[in-house]
């Protein structure tokens, strides 16, 4: 059976020549002999014969080949994606749960099963009250918010004042009380994009308020007073995943000693809310916009589609025993693999068989009786590797060693470490010397591949080639719907039953290599070098994970003298809130975030600030003329609120993507904006004011922003209401329209 051949391009010697023969009329048209003799015909024929050369090779170019070339570009396929999920326990006792734990679901036709991302220990406790305090007189209860879909609450309020409190009451269903508890955190992130990316670069895992800027306490009965928690995840501790709730995580907190159940003490004369509770306290507040929360599950934890296989829980798990031939290629029974799961070893037995007695004595630190009768028994194992290498049942290691040892496990791991060698994953073999222990994996396939002796080491003849682990798993197939049925891999917890309440997401078949190539031709077209200011701009824009709005790149701009050659980016946080009293200021985390992206695509030379802009308000007053039988409060209400819209920083201006950075502030663009509005016949007066004494209004009523690190947000809309079409019809007159 041949080889199947590609056909990149399937034109022959003959299609060539004709092709040529036929372009002569319309580039040659006093060329008229095309017999043969003609020499014009021979040196086509020479181009034809030249070509069909070229599109053979062409047509030999396989996929492999097309993925050398993507790795040269630095371009790799993506590989399958497993699916993840999050789960929630209902558990009637404390029971904990290790990473890597196996939950099965019953799903119509298959089961899919996933294990869990993290270690979790589940309590009998349940979230029975959510309440925020913005300040004194201001607590409300949210509970309901919490318990609905599609709803949302502040833990801090809108205004985010400082002291504000998010109280958070448990009721335990067991005898004993729990001194831990965990809580994933779904933020409500409608009216904000996804998080930014900038290919495959990963989020860098800034905060959104810094460590001293929140404060977690539970109320202990020891002391009868709230106990501060510490920070950073020991016992006792909190971990907070969720970064400052900046993003939807787990909050775990862990060593709560004689955790109380007690009514707050500051309300006690108010309210009689008996539960064990623990509070967030917001210390300082360094929030672009306030956090908003869908809701707090207890007990849950998030689990990645796939299986694994280790050789301790699986004592099947494959095993090869080397040729000592070189390109040998073993392949795995379960596909396909997750990246960086696969774990594999090689025993070079021959080596531990030419141990002598002494050797063993020294490395075991054994007696030399003890040597010499090991060294005895090894000699039974060379008969079991030629068997091997003949096509028998593969060795099993370290187990036929230890059954050699008189079942003496440990033993037999201790020899085993004197022959262990550690084996390394590559892309390619080329770059692989002689004696480098590599291989190449193709984790769709399952496939192995050894070096020829030049390119990667051939494994000695007689060695043994063992998984210890690996996972498999990837696939739309984990994208379950919600509320499946889970079942524990090994049977039934009793009286721990689990649900997951989201579906779960993020599976995907591997990439295809056509897709890849696409995906590079498409990133051709992303700054990856900070030159230009829309290069700053860009990379500012789309820091992974960081919403940035707005960014403006200034040139030769520094508030600080010293550096009069830097480039200043100014950057506006996106924000879900239409209207403000303050606008949106980026912390400290947020600039780092932005300052650390842009430094990894600078030119050496280029010199970065990165600053949050100067806010102006805008005051505007309007005398308007209206249309008879529109209402006056009406109209006031969509005068100001299309002007707020219009002024707003991050959503504002006519493209609705944010106001310029260093605009001026015109009264025509203002007029612009609500000329559109129902009931406006036309504007007799317009006044525009700023806060800043570095905006300025000049003679024509302009404001403008002379620092040109400026934005503008509004402030008050004084909007006067007239009737009648005369005052317009004069104003028209006035400026030259009949």
């Amino acid at each position: 059976m041949t080889l199947p051949k590609p056909q990149l391009d399937d034109r022959t010697f003959q299609d060539l020549v004709e092709e040529e023969r036929k372009l002569i009329p319309r580039y040659a048209p006093e060329w008229t002999d095309h017999n043969w003799s003609d020499p014009g015909i021979t040196v086509f024929d020479l181009f034809a014969w030249l070509s069909e050369i070229t599109l053979y090779r062409l047509n030999l170019i396989t996929d492999r080949h097309r993925l050398a070339y993507l790795r040269l570009l630095g371009i790799r396929p993506r590989l399958a994606q497993p699916a993840r999920v999050d789960l929630t326990f209902t558990p009637d006792r404390e029971i904990e749960l290790k990473k890597g734990a196996p939950f099965s679901s019953k799903t119509p036709g298959e089961i899919v099963t996933f294990e869990l991302e993290e270690d979790i220990t589940i309590v009998p406790l349940t979230l029975r009250k959510v309440i925020v305090s913005e300040g004194p007189g201001l607590v409300f209860d949210r509970t309901k918010e919490n318990e609905v879909d599609d709803q949302f609450y502040m833990p801090f309020g809108l205004a985010l004042q400082e002291e504000s409190r998010l109280y958070l009451g448990f009721r335990s269903a067991g005898e004993k009380v729990p001194e831990s508890v965990s809580l994933m955190c779904y933020l409500y992130e409608k009216g904000l994009g996804d998080p930014p990316k900038h290919g495959d670069e990963e989020e860098y895992p800034w905060r959104n308020a810094t460590l001293k800027s929140l404060k977690w306490e539970y109320y202990q009965d020891k002391s009868n007073e709230w106990v501060e928690i510490p920070s950073g995840g020991a016992a006792p501790g909190v971990w907070d995943g969720t970064c400052g709730f900046r993003k939807s995580a787990r909050i775990t907190f862990r060593g709560l000693t004689r955790w109380a159940q007690s009514t707050i003490p500051e309300w006690r004369e108010v309210h009689n809310l008996t539960y064990f509770w623990i509070r967030c306290i917001l210390v300082k507040s360094e929030y672009e916009y306030p956090p908003r929360i869908e809701v707090l599950q207890p007990n849950t934890v998030p689990a990645l589609q796939g299986i694994t296989y280790r050789q301790d829980t699986s004592p099947l798990l494959e095993q090869w025993t080397s040729n000592g031939l070189p390109d040998q290629v073993f392949r795995l029974d379960h596909t396909p693999i997750l990246d960086g799961t696969l774990e594999l070893v090689l025993y070079d037995l021959p080596r531990l068989l030419k141990f002598s007695a002494s050797d063993l004595e020294t490395q075991l630190n054994i007696t030399r009786t003890q040597a010499s009768d090991i060294a005895v028994k090894l000699i039974t194992i060379s008969e079991d590797i030629e068997e091997s290498i003949s096509g028998g049942s593969p060795l099993r290691v370290p187990g036929r060693i230890a059954e050699i040892l008189n079942h003496n496990t440990n033993l037999a791991l201790s020899l085993l470490e004197l022959v262990r060698e550690q084996l390394t994953e590559v892309e390619d073999l080329s770059g692989s010397g002689c004696g480098d222990t590599s291989f190449t994996f193709d984790r769709e396939g399952g496939i192995i591949r050894f070096g020829d002796g030049i390119n990667g080491r051939v494994p000695p003849r007689g060695s043994q080639i063992a998984c210890l682990a690996y996972r498999v798993g990837g696939g739309p197939a984990g994208n379950i719907r919600a509320f499946c049925e889970w079942i524990p891999e090994g049977g039934i917890l009793p009286g721990i039953t689990a649900t997951n309440y989201t579906a779960a997401s993020g599976g995907m078949e591997a990439e295809p290599i056509d897709e890849a190539i696409e995906r590079f031709q498409r990133g051709m077209k992303i700054p990856w070098r900070a030159v230009t200011s829309s290069d700053f701009e860009y990379l500012a824009t789309h820091t992974p994970g960081v919403r940035v709005a707005k960014a403006r790149a200034i040139a030769n701009y520094s508030h600080n003298k010293e550096d009069p050659g830097a480039v200043t980016v100014v950057i506006v946080p996106d924000t879900w809130l239409e209207f403000f009293e303050t606008p949106p200021v980026p912390s400290p985390g947020m600039i780092y975030a932005v300052c650390r992206h842009l430094d990894q695509h600078r030119l050496i030379t280029t010199k970065i600030i990165v600053t949050g802009p100067v806010y102006v308000r805008v005051d505007v007053s309007l005398t308007i003329a209206l249309i008879s039988g529109y209402k006056e409060d009406t109209l006031r209400e969509e005068v100001a609120r299309q002007l707020r819209r219009f002024l707003h920083p991050t959503r504002g201006w006519f493209d609705e993507k944010g106001w310029p950075i260093g605009r001026t502030v015109s009264p025509s663009e203002v007029l612009q904006a609500i000329g559109t509005l129902k009931g406006v016949d036309c504007v007799t007066g317009i006044t525009l004011s700023g806060d800043k004494k570095d905006a300025n209004i000049d003679s024509f009523g302009n404001l403008v922003l002379t620092d040109q690190t400026m934005t503008v947000y509004a402030g008050s809309i004084s909007v006067n209401l007239e009737r009648g079409r005369d005052r317009c019809i004069e104003r028209r007159r006035g400026n030259g329209v009949n």
